[in-house]
């Protein structure tokens, strides 16, 4: 009862932590924005006017970025964590349905039935599955354009 009632607690702080490392990320992408401008500035690859002519537009750049791309990552953690339990409930069905499928004394039809409701089932899934693997190679896509870009 006592873990319950910390797991509701803690649940109800999830957003406000969400919003905390959104913010965390797009400071950590503008302090890398600041620290590649004085790097190129004290290597002579850009001049003092080149330097901090754009690093505003550069700093709201990469916080933007940085923190969208964060708020795809928790969104794809989510997700995906309901994934999980959506397929366990899942297999749990299948597994059931497959049983009734093998019953003989159901006729041919009602075990074809059964069938294609497991096979329904898993094609769900699947498709779920397809899709959080696409948003997470998405997002690692953005990840590595957002630290090209801050590594420029």
């Amino acid at each position: 009862m006592v873990v319950a009632l910390l797991y509701s607690a803690f649940k109800q702080f999830q957003p406000v932590v969400d919003k905390v490392e959104q913010v965390f990320a797009g400071l950590s992408a503008v302090m890398s924005a600041v620290k590649n401008t004085i790097i190129a500035l004290v290597t002579g690859t850009k001049s003092l006017g080149e330097a901090f002519g754009g690093l505003s537009g550069d700093m709201n750049d990469a916080y933007e970025s940085a923190v969208k791309l964060k708020k795809a990552q928790q969104d794809l953690e989510d997700a995906m964590k309901e994934q999980e339990l959506t397929s366990a409930r899942n297999r749990a069905e299948i597994n059931r349905l497959n049983i009734q499928a093998k019953d003989r004394t159901k006729s041919d039809e009602e075990r074809l039935a059964l069938l294609k409701k497991s096979e329904e089932l898993e094609r769900k899934d699947f498709e779920q599955r397809a899709k959080n693997a696409k948003q997470a190679l998405d997002n690692a896509k953005e990840d590595l354009r957002i630290n090209a870009d801050l590594s420029a």
